[in-house]
């Protein structure tokens, strides 16, 4: 018991840092946007010899502060699709900005096509959320309050944030091993475990009523 609060503290300190990581990445985008700005000036002012150097960098200086953002949300919410979106990206300004020849171009499209590849049938991230939602399946990720107000349920609040905290919180209160199939009761409902990430972390849960 003692052992699971010892963690559920260090989790939440490692929480706070990502916020607080976040929060300064989402600045730095913010002060990014206003020298964004002035690359129209550039544009303008430029001739027909600079221009596509201008507008070159112009899009790469945009896709740098998408990059900035996606970071943001993978840091925020742990998802796969995160970070495999912000792969495509920093992949898209590569070819963008420093691919030279053809054999760039095409190793660029191979990763990209890999990673799309990934995205469409290795993900075992939800693909469709109305059908996912409608058979009670959830992200670990998800925050307990959210999916207490979306199912109309209650659920213990006090051992965890998401439903990866509360189901980690359980198995440690209980001696119990998180697997795929693994079933925890919370309250009067059961949470089952439908997939883990390869890291072994809680990626879909599926909750029903106890009977």
């Amino acid at each position: 018991m003692r052992i699971g609060r010892v963690k559920h503290t260090i989790k939440k300190a490692t929480d706070w840092l990502e916020i607080i990581i976040s929060i300064i990445i989402a600045i730095g985008v913010i002060i990014g946007l206003i020298d964004f700005a002035f690359f129209f000036v550039e544009i303008f002012q430029s001739n027909m010899g600079q221009t596509y150097d201008v507008f070159q960098a112009f899009l790469g200086y945009a896709l740098l502060l998408i990059v900035g953002i996606e970071l943001i949300l993978m840091i925020l919410y742990h998802s796969t699709s995160a970070i495999l979106e912000l792969v495509l990206f920093v992949i898209a300004r590569k070819m963008l900005i420093y691919a030279e020849t053809m054999s760039d171009l095409v190793l660029g499209t191979l990763a990209m096509a890999i990673v799309f590849f990934i995205m469409r049938y290795l993900l075992t991230e939800r693909v469709n959320d109305f059908v996912a939602r409608k058979e009670n399946h959830f992200a670990g990720g998800d925050h307990v309050r959210d999916v207490m107000t979306e199912m109309g349920i209650a659920l213990p609040t006090s051992q965890g944030e998401t439903l990866a905290e509360l189901i980690e919180d359980i198995a440690d209160n209980t001696a119990s091993e998180i697997k795929v199939g693994a079933q925890f009761q919370a309250g009067q409902y059961y949470i089952s475990i439908i997939s883990l990430t390869p890291m072994g972390q809680i990626d879909q849960v599926k909750i029903t009523k106890a009977a």
